[in-house]
């Protein structure tokens, strides 16, 4: 069954990760990659995500920013409020907020 969960996680970061990177302004592409590549960082904020399927409007910059993230991760989220602005509005998007 954890291999079942494992690739389950796998296809929802892969979809999350295209969506984010296809629609992101060029300003942020740098910022996005580097968040990106934070593994504990796309997991913690995937997880969060999927806990709000049924109230999207409960994901916002401050419901981001409290999540238990890497030190690099949350500085470049609190340094950049373009890019927690974009995170939060695709997510809310794509779950049809």
């Amino acid at each position: 069954m954890n291999l079942l969960k494992n690739l389950a996680a796998l296809a929802i970061r892969k979809q999350v990760t295209g969506a984010l990177r296809a629609h992101c302004p060029e300003p942020l592409r740098d910022a996005l990659e580097t968040l990106l590549a934070d593994d504990q960082a796309v997991t913690a904020i995937r997880n969060h995500i999927a806990s709000k399927l049924k109230d999207p409007a409960a994901i916002t910059a401050d419901s981001l920013l409290r999540l238990e993230l890497p030190d690099t991760a949350r500085r470049l989220l609190s340094d950049n409020g373009e890019l927690l602005r974009y995170l939060v509005d695709t997510a809310r998007s794509r779950l049809g907020a």
